[in-house]
């Protein structure tokens, strides 16, 4: 009896020092959890993860502010973007290059998303989801047609006076 109460003992110890061991790691993982949600809320880009059903999993704080009540957890993808080349990609596409996304916001403004997606695998190589990851641009794409504009015009007042002084030239003489 003497000889397995000693034995208890140890495994006793040896449980205690896994408790603690797995404790920490616990506390680590928790660490990192919070110091990758915190990375994520700070960055400007709109970022999006879908599962590999589509469905949207996580969408940061930039993300849901561009998105509206559309990037909602839980939403299916497809119905947020219908035209978006996202889907193709958890069908096993590569990497998808940079698209647009063309929305209506919550006030009725026209919003330009530049997005671009990529597979999301576990340890394993399985296909688990898609990561998006989009900026808007609406600002830049409003600037890109002022200045359009603006060429347009000046091209029509550089032919307005081309014409007028064709046709002043016979008057004169």
């Amino acid at each position: 009896t003497a000889a397995l109460s000693a034995r208890i003992q140890r495994m006793e110890g040896v449980l205690v020092q896994k408790t603690r061991a797995l404790a920490a790691q616990v506390e680590e993982s928790d660490r990192l959890r919070t110091r990758l949600d915190l990375v994520l809320e700070s960055v400007a880009s709109g970022v999006l993860v879908v599962d590999d059903a589509g469905r949207i999993t996580s969408a940061n704080a930039a993300a849901q502010a561009a998105l509206a009540t559309d990037a909602a957890l839980g939403t299916d993808y497809r119905s947020t973007f219908p035209d978006s080349p996202l889907p193709r990609l958890l069908d096993g596409a590569g990497a998808v290059d940079s698209y647009e996304h063309h929305r209506r916001s919550a006030d009725g403004s026209r919003r330009v998303l530049t997005a671009k997606a990529t597979p999301l695998r576990d340890a394993a190589g399985r296909l688990v989801g898609a990561v998006e990851v989009f900026e808007d641009v609406t600002e830049v794409r409003y600037l890109e047609e002022q200045v359009e504009r603006a060429d347009r015009l000046q091209q029509l007042g550089e032919m307005a006076a081309g014409v007028a002084h064709e046709i002043r030239n016979p008057l004169n003489g």
